[in-house]
């Protein structure tokens, strides 16, 4: 049975727009466990939104559910594109908890990419008010004639640019181990 959502509009706080839910191929499968208040469990699901600073995103997951009354809850196989001035963020992750709509809590081999350049950690969390995607552990940044291993990225949407907190290691030039 197909289900389409479409043109669903929820008001989230301090976050302008609309989002519209588009779900396909919307036969239910089973939640998460510790996962309360679940308004519905759904199979394809996407999501697409503008942040306040401009910034659109698309999020695409294989499953995920959402809580009543807000933009909160889970998916899993979870791809996220952002998009600012033209150019394009993406970010891929095994699962995510979505927080009231503002910020989007990624775990599970996570992956950011832009242009040529490549992190990849175990968590990341992106903030929509700010435009930024932070992640404190281990991460392995990798782009032509580059490979750097540190702890702590931040990555800016907007500039498309990363900075390595703690722990630095780099190989430049030849080829990215």
């Amino acid at each position: 049975m197909k289900l389409r959502l479409a043109g669903f509009a929820v008001a989230v706080a301090l976050v302008a727009g609309a989002v519209y839910w588009s779900v396909r191929k919307a036969s239910p499968v089973s939640p998460a466990p510790k996962q309360e208040q679940l308004s519905a469990v759904f199979k394809g699901v996407e999501l697409v939104d503008q942040d306040p600073d401009g910034t659109s995103w698309r999020l695409a997951a294989r499953e995920g559910a959402v809580r009543e009354g807000d933009l909160s809850g889970w998916l899993r196989d979870v791809k996220v594109e952002l998009e600012s001035s033209g150019k394009t963020v993406r970010l891929g992750a095994a699962e995510a908890q979505i927080e009231e709509g503002k910020e989007i809590r990624l775990s599970g081999g996570v992956e950011i990419s832009w242009g040529e350049y490549k992190a990849q950690v175990e968590r990341a969390t992106y903030y929509r008010g700010d435009g930024r995607i932070f992640s404190p552990g281990v991460v392995t940044l990798t782009g032509p004639g580059l490979s750097v291993r540190g702890r702590g990225v931040e990555v800016d949407v907007h500039a498309r640019a990363a900075k390595i907190n703690q722990d630095v290691s780099a190989v430049v030039g030849g080829a990215n181990r």
